[in-house]
């Protein structure tokens, strides 16, 4: 005996005549010609058909704007808990784009001195515009690279600055940053991207001097050759959908997380090398996960702001972890490129 299964029908977008007739109605009360009462029943079709399903790219452009919300709130979050900001301190945003990070921070520690620090004209145009919209007195955008925020500085009369932050520093950005904090013994709480920048470029150093070779530490160095570590900075680099939410839950992202925290174990591991054991150190991420995929943070904090919070590197115990984490992530990869 077969089974009649249930009519559905199928919505098609067109409007019915009945609709067709109220929207025409509605418009206007006045005469219409043939070809206005034509436009008049084309233009409530779209109406109607918007009203049922909003458009692919307004919903992709608030995924965007909700995942930047989360990405903000998880960066001021761990700003507040390492006590990275504190008043009277220059905090630089480099790579400030049009100072998304920098407004927010200067919004929140008032006694603070935000500069904004963008190589882009145009971006740092649209950044100068924020701030002279937000009415913030504490927030400047300057446009130029390293060179030209040591001659603001100077002109400012300021003894260099005490906080470096970035959002989503790409690449070889992130190693130049923590170059220039570790000269002027700053603080720093950065959020790497375009991990396998590091490595593929074509040249032994980057457009700054930054030398590409991994690993950069002789801690990692003398665990993990070369080719190992471009294999996991490569290995970091993933793209997601922007309305895809559960991709912190596939195996893709959890062997791009480990290859991200080996790349960043081994810049925290320079940076123990270079400044010594008065600088805390730490990694973290980003809540929710989900807010992106490059959400791991890497977390210097200058001895007098010490505080226990996060995942503390002790270059006994964390290298060994991360090695080992590292040396598994290899598997990994290798076992992903067999399939």
């Amino acid at each position: 005996m077969a089974s009649t299964a249930p009519s559905r029908r199928r919505w098609t977008g067109a409007p019915s005549r009945r609709s067709c007739a109220r929207a025409a109605a509605t418009t206007s009360t006045a005469r219409r010609t043939p070809a206005a009462s034509c436009a008049s029943a084309s233009s409530s079709k779209v109406i109607l058909s918007r009203s049922r399903r909003p458009s692919r790219s307004r919903s992709r452009s608030l995924t965007r704007t909700r995942s930047l919300t989360l990405t903000l709130k998880g960066m001021l979050r761990l700003l507040k808990a390492w006590r990275v900001v504190r008043p009277g301190d220059v905090v630089v945003d480099f790579g400030a784009g049009t100072g998304h990070l920098g407004l927010l921070v200067a919004w929140a520690c008032p006694e603070a001195f935000v500069i904004c620090l963008e190589r882009k004209q145009w971006t740092s145009d649209a950044a100068e515009k924020r701030i002279a919209e937000s009415g913030l007195a504490n927030c400047v955008a300057l446009c130029g690279d390293i060179g030209d925020l040591e001659a603001y500085l100077r002109a400012r009369g300021c003894g260099g600055f005490q906080v470096g932050l970035g959002l989503h520093t790409c690449g070889l950005l992130t190693d130049l940053v923590l170059e220039c904090c570790e000269a002027h013994g700053a603080s720093f709480l950065l959020c790497p991207c375009c991990y396998g920048q590091v490595v593929d470029g074509g040249s032994t150093v980057g457009g700054d001097g930054v030398p590409r070779a991994r690993p950069r530490s002789a801690g990692v160095g003398a665990a993990l050759s070369g080719e190992q570590m471009a294999l996991l900075a490569r290995g970091g680099d993933m793209t997601v959908r922007a309305d895809d939410e559960g991709f912190p839950d596939t195996p893709r992202f959890k062997v791009a997380r480990a290859c991200m925290r080996v790349v960043d174990l081994d810049r925290l591991a320079w940076c123990r090398e270079h400044r010594g054991a008065g600088v805390r150190l730490g990694m973290a991420a980003l809540d929710p996960p989900a807010c992106s995929p490059k959400n791991n943070v890497v977390i210097g904090v200058r001895p007098e702001r010490r505080r226990r919070a996060g995942l503390s590197l002790g270059l006994g115990w964390g290298l060994g972890i991360g090695l080992g984490l590292g040396i598994i992530t290899i598997a990994g990869i290798v076992r992903l490129r067999k399939r």
